[in-house]
């Protein structure tokens, strides 16, 4: 799948993950009934796994096809095989990990609780 595949996916993606949210009109009848959110999640879980895939897909052809050039193109905006690249790529690692490590459940559910109720288990 291609470029095809992703101007297709992209909008719905959207559309689906809004459908879900908290964000659209809440007890409209006439959107339950002409778009029902068994198929927002139906559709929006196979987007999901595409867009995973993709980027799966094209981080080991990165890595698989010359990985210091590539991330050199990637990162450092430079056609040559440094070290460069590969040195911002993992700074880029380290500070989303960094975030994934900041993102403690008080903080997440104070930020969710912005886009709607929050409840604990």
């Amino acid at each position: 799948m291609g470029n095809d595949a992703r101007s297709v996916c992209t909008p719905l993606a959207a559309l689906t993950g809004f459908r879900l949210s908290h964000l659209r009109p809440g007890g409209s009848r006439w959107l339950n009934r002409v778009y029902p959110i068994r198929f927002a999640r139906a559709v929006h879980f196979p987007v999901m796994i595409y867009f995973a895939l993709f980027i799966l897909v094209h981080v080991v052809l990165v890595l698989a096809t010359g990985a210091l050039r590539n991330l050199n193109h990637i990162y450092a905006a430079d056609d040559s095989a440094s070290w460069l690249g590969l040195g911002l790529f993992l700074a880029s690692l380290a500070v989303m990990g960094g975030g994934v490590h900041a993102a403690r459940p008080v903080v997440i559910a104070g930020i969710a609780q912005l886009f709607g109720k929050v409840s604990g288990r």
